[in-house]
């Protein structure tokens, strides 16, 4: 007899919702749907009436895709690097935008769905080289990332005399191909058979739920949403615009003016407001007006909410003013090239103008422990986190890729006789990685001058990683509606220079 499974997401299952699955009447947008979302009982039942109706409902459509890929991925491919660069997060603007554009069209929600896919993918073919490209130079050439010779983490010369940069490109290209394959695991555990929280109210079910009303003519009850969301756009537009569009012969920004012009330059810089930089020296107060901030609360409820921002919260009033009240000293390993042990107490800094300065830049006791001991322990929490996560998982997993490689034809789950396959072929994934794993090596052997062992053992960690990786990044996201940062494009960085450094090629 075996033990059924425990989750710490799924919900109960409402009578009449229970009785309407049962009974197979229960239908996409019925108000019993969004009361038993993350029930497991739901997302199996619709699951099974996709593969069995999903091929009448949904119609690819070759116009349709091109129409949201130009119009809105290709563009957004501009606006996420910029966004990425500023605040570090990659946000799915293409996302909503190409659900506007097939409301506006009266689409139905499947031909929507697909191509709002169409346009995210596009829009994040940008991710590898918004993570990765800027972290290559930083780690060259900036002088906060050097050893205790005072030499950069990356030499220089092996960006100049080879091709490494677009190597590196190259590898985060496959790892991406290779994550949407895995993504085929992933949403066979986490949306099907163990569903992580999709709360009735996020933005991709709101957005559905009107695309639905409008194609089937209920104008009336679409109505108020899309006024919501176009006077939210159109308000964030306006307020983005304000704040980060060059103004003027000296290229300052509006709001950076009128700020300046009241007095209040000493607390406001690039949307944010602030405690002054040179004041603090417990903690360092402040916050900065971004859309996705106020999409977040607004779509995510308390709940989520606080989980995004608990890390801001502990590390700024918790980690950073402990750390200057016991004077945990931090590590800087250019003070061993003059003589030291190569730690330094924040309670010294700033540390005014000299020649170290440039390696010891912080403005107050706060900003060095948040850059010398809050961001250590961060790495270490998500990776000990994620890891400790995958490893509770792993019994799962495995009940899961026995399902999907132990049977076969017809008996496939992704294949529905009769019509076709239903998703991805799950035997593809062995074929993607099996070529992502040669070209990679072929690409740094041949192209790059590195050693063939060097380059067979990047291409085999990037392979494992990325599904490592991958699932985190899922798993975060599924619980609480975003996710930081690209792992897999620093993933590639990380492997691709300690491979290589460990092996002594560098």
């Amino acid at each position: 007899m075996s033990r059924v499974r425990r989750s710490a997401y799924r919900q109960p299952v409402t009578p009449r919702g229970l009785e309407a699955i049962e009974k197979g009447t229960l239908k996409w947008f019925d108000t019993e749907m969004y009361s038993n979302l993350n029930t497991e009982v739901l997302e199996e039942y619709l699951d099974n009436k996709n593969r069995k109706e999903s091929f009448e409902r949904s119609h690819f459509s070759w116009g349709k895709l091109l129409i949201v890929i130009l119009l809105v991925g290709l563009p957004f491919t501009l606006i996420s690097q910029y966004i990425a660069l500023k605040i570090g997060l990659v946000t799915g603007g293409a996302f909503y935008v190409s659900y506007l554009v097939g409301m506006a069209m009266k689409w139905k929600p499947s031909q929507v769905n697909i191509a709002s896919g169409s346009a995210t993918a596009t829009d994040r073919t940008v991710t590898g080289f918004v993570f990765t490209f800027p972290a290559i130079y930083l780690l060259a050439y900036s002088s906060q990332y050097v050893m205790s010779d005072g030499s950069p983490l990356i030499p220089p010369g092996m960006i100049e005399s080879s091709n490494i940069v677009p190597l590196a490109m190259i590898a985060s290209f496959f790892a991406s191909i290779m994550g949407m394959m895995y993504f085929i695991i992933f949403r066979r555990l986490w949306q099907v058979e163990d569903p992580l929280p999709a709360p009735g109210f996020q933005a991709f079910v709101k957005l559905l739920d009107i695309s639905n009303h409008l194609s089937a003519g209920g104008a009336t009850q679409a109505a108020r949403s899309i006024k919501l969301v176009f006077k939210s756009f159109l308000a964030m537009f306006i307020f983005a615009f304000l704040r980060d569009f060059p103004f003027g012969k000296d290229q300052t920004p509006i709001l950076t003016k009128i700020m300046s012009g009241i007095g209040l330059s000493s607390i406001y810089g690039h949307g944010r407001i602030h405690t002054p930089y040179m004041t603090p020296s417990w903690t360092h107060i402040s916050y900065e007006f971004t859309g996705i901030g106020f999409a977040i609360g607004w779509f995510l409820r308390s709940k989520a909410s606080l989980l995004v921002a608990g890390g801001s919260f502990v590390t700024w009033f918790f980690i950073i003013p402990l750390s200057v009240w016991m004077d945990v000293p931090i590590y800087v390993p250019i003070l061993e090239k003059y003589g030291g042990s190569g730690y330094i107490s924040t309670h010294i800094l700033p540390i005014g103008n000299n020649e170290l300065t440039q390696y010891i830049p912080y403005a107050s006791p706060a900003f060095g422990a948040a850059q010398g001991i809050a961001k250590i322990i961060a790495i270490g929490a998500i990776l000990g986190g994620g890891t400790t996560a995958l490893i509770k998982m792993l019994p799962t997993f495995r009940t899961v890729l026995i399902d999907i490689t132990k049977t076969g034809g017809a008996q496939k789950k992704e294949w529905v006789s009769g019509k076709g396959w239903y998703e991805w072929p799950t035997q593809h994934i062995f074929i993607v990685v099996g070529v992502a794993f040669f070209l990679i090596t072929i690409a740094f052997w041949l192209f790059g001058g590195f050693p063939l062992i060097s380059s067979i053992a990047f291409s085999a960690l990037l392979v494992i990683l990325t599904f490592m990786l991958g699932a985190i990044a899922v798993k975060i996201s599924g619980e609480v509606g975003t996710t930081p940062v690209s792992g897999t494009s620093f993933l590639t960085l990380l492997m691709l220079f300690g491979v290589f450094m460990l092996i002594s090629v560098v």
